[in-house]
């Protein structure tokens, strides 16, 4: 969800970073016209005009090169708009400039938050009373009332129905996002993480112990004689015996323990220990469970043995990519005997009978 904030918060940014632009682009313009007598010089409009660019893009500058004040100053630059184009129809008394107003409902429904949407709606309503009814009022034929009164509306709701499908495609966008993540970083097959995850998730890990001052524990895991079942019984049921230990494994590790299939039968746990008796329990009760598996497919019934390889290091001193190494030798020790244990550099074997 603060994903999706995000992504919309800077769709929104840029927005009126251009927003404001192309105001000060079309305030140029018109300042151009009237200056050089190509639009009739009014000299209220055109100190209007300039004041305008001066703030604006004063505002526009902050916006852009001081992005923490970019909400307070948006805020300010829609209010400032607002008072300026008021202020040129009233002073001018031309009323076609209020439909300007109604237009910048349209920009702030799409660039900013409903609640300052609202409070802006309020004011230019207000404002538009002022103009109709405040002695001197704006006196305008019926229909050009008529014209203001209903692209206030319009714009209104235009700008609403944006916004709604903003943020309905911003949310689209964010889970379409989320769920392409997750194909990369979770085994289809055994809905655990697979080796880039682990990699990725693993530094968060690796960085709380740092600041603990803790150790780490590294337990390869390898199903023994993983080809023959397939030979003997099919990919279905390799597959199924995959998806059974990966499951037992998931549900006997603690929650933060990192745990992820790192190739075809090889698994890897990664997790925070305070001594080696931790790591033994932790591979007495992996080979444990494993062997009081029974996996069930149709008419097949098989049981499995694992080898385990672990190794210990410290972080400060030693890297990810060398423990697992470390560890990988470990587990080829343990594979020599089969459904046992080996710790690295101890290559103390444990066997669980």
């Amino acid at each position: 969800m603060n994903n999706k904030k995000n992504n919309l918060g800077t769709f929104r940014y840029n927005l009126t970073i251009i927003s404001s632009f192309i105001a000060i682009l079309i305030a140029s313009i018109f300042l151009f016209l009237r200056l050089f007598n190509i639009l009739p010089q009014d000299y209220k409009t055109i100190i209007a005009i300039c004041i305008f660019l001066t703030i604006t893009g004063s505002l526009l500058f902050i916006m852009k090169y001081f992005t923490k004040y970019f909400y307070i100053t948006q805020k300010i630059a829609f209010v400032f708009i607002n008072f300026v184009l008021f202020a040129i129809a009233y002073i001018t008394q031309n009323v076609i400039v209020l439909i300007w107003l109604s237009f910048l409902i349209m920009v702030v429904s799409v660039t900013s938050d409903k609640f300052f949407l609202f409070f802006l709606s309020i004011l230019i309503s207000l404002e538009m009373l002022f103009a109709e009814f405040i002695y001197p009022p704006l006196h305008a034929p019926l229909f050009i009332k008529l014209v203001i009164f209903i692209s206030f509306i319009a714009f209104s709701i235009l700008g609403f129905l944006i916004s709604q499908q903003l943020e309905k495609f911003a949310y689209e966008n964010e889970a379409q996002k989320a769920l392409l993540e997750k194909m990369t970083l979770i085994d289809f097959l055994t809905e655990t993480y697979n080796r880039r995850a682990f990699f990725k998730l693993a530094n968060t890990l690796i960085g709380d112990a740092l600041r603990n001052h803790q150790q780490l524990g590294i337990i390869m895991l390898d199903i023994d004689h993983f080809k023959k079942i397939n030979d003997t019984y099919g990919h279905h049921i390799g597959d199924v015996v995959l998806r059974d230990f990966s499951l037992m494994i998931k549900n006997n590790i603690r929650e933060n323990d990192l745990f992820a299939r790192i190739g075809g039968e090889e698994f890897v746990i990664l997790t925070k220990i305070n001594n080696i008796s931790h790591l033994y329990n932790m591979c007495d009760k992996i080979l444990y469970i494993t062997n009081n598996l029974i996996i069930k497919e149709n008419d097949i019934i098989l049981k499995i043995t694992i080898s385990i390889g672990c190794y210990i290091f410290d972080p400060l001193e030693e890297n990810l990519e060398s423990a697992l190494n470390k560890a990988d030798i470990a587990l080829y020790e343990a594979k020599k005997t089969r459904n046992t244990f080996v710790i690295f550099p101890d290559l103390k074997k444990k066997f669980i009978s």
